[in-house]
């Protein structure tokens, strides 16, 4: 049933997407933690910023009450949403994604860590960025299951009279 394959595929990703978020704090803990805390912190509460952001984008509703919101809780600053007002909704989950990989890199830096800790701490940021925009795309194109089938039947019955309709030809 491809109705259900859909939401599977929902499901996977959005699991996927919040492995990677734990193992990307997980490796920034194993290998910054106690040299480069506040860039390990900043790092992950952009990450986590980046993730709500998606959901909200997802749902097409991003205010300023919102991001103050993310600011009471002590997920975003003051300055960052300051900076966020100013820019498209739909850019939001991918700067803040891209400023905790700033942080994570200068904190990998800081403390001095092996260099392939940048490289696996890449690859999971690209891991959530890549599920986030599968979910994005999946949503932006949803085909109700009656249409897919109708859709289907009428491109059989065509091809199956183009079929018949060479086969009566002389060539």
């Amino acid at each position: 049933n491809q109705c259900y394959a859909r939401y599977l595929r929902f499901h996977g990703n959005t699991r996927g997407m919040i492995n990677d978020v734990h193992a990307f704090g997980f490796v920034l803990r194993c290998h910054i933690g106690e040299k480069a805390r506040n860039h390990l912190r900043l790092s992950l509460r952009y990450m986590i910023a980046g993730i709500i952001l998606h959901f909200y984008e997802m749902q097409h509703k991003m205010s300023e009450m919102d991001l103050r919101y993310l600011q009471s809780l002590g997920i975003l600053s003051p300055g960052d949403v300051q900076v966020m007002i100013r820019m498209q909704p739909q850019h939001r989950s991918m700067v803040t994604l891209h400023w905790s990989s700033l942080a994570a890199s200068k904190g990998v830096k800081k403390a001095e860590a092996p260099s392939q800790v940048q490289g696996l701490l890449t690859a999971r940021l690209l891991q959530v960025s890549q599920s986030q925009e599968e979910i994005v795309d999946t949503l932006a194109l949803p085909v109700p299951f009656a249409y897919y089938h109708i859709l289907s039947v009428m491109v059989i019955v065509n091809l199956g009279m183009w079929a018949y309709r060479m086969a009566l030809t002389e060539s």
